[in-house]
């Protein structure tokens, strides 16, 4: 496959997956994904509208230069009825080396 490669040039940079249409969650239970991180802090989150507020959080800090395969149970963002968007968001107030993100799922 081919991985998404995400470089945060700045502090509190983040990387944006957009649907044209909110996707119905009901049924789903997660976001699965495989990271190739970098040892440095990152958020997950998601909104329901192109421009509503960010969910909660789900934290996570993936070991460099090793593929980390990332659960993220929809409960933890909130329980949303639907996604409009999903955002990996750096959290350690600096700038990042490449990371990358690879097959990107919402598991039942």
């Amino acid at each position: 496959s081919k991985a998404a490669a995400i470089t945060y040039n700045a502090a509190t940079a983040g990387f944006s997956l957009r649907s044209a249409t909110a996707i119905n969650t009901s049924g789903y239970t997660a976001f699965q994904f495989w990271v190739l991180g970098t040892g440095k802090p990152l958020n997950v989150h998601i909104q329901t509208t192109d421009d509503g507020a960010a969910s909660k959080q789900f934290a996570l800090t993936p070991p460099a230069g090793q593929w980390t395969f990332v659960t993220v149970p929809l409960s933890t963002l909130g329980s949303p009825s639907v996604i409009k968007r999903f955002n990996l968001q750096e959290s350690s107030n600096a700038p990042q080396t490449t990371l990358y993100v690879d097959e990107l799922v919402l598991a039942r």
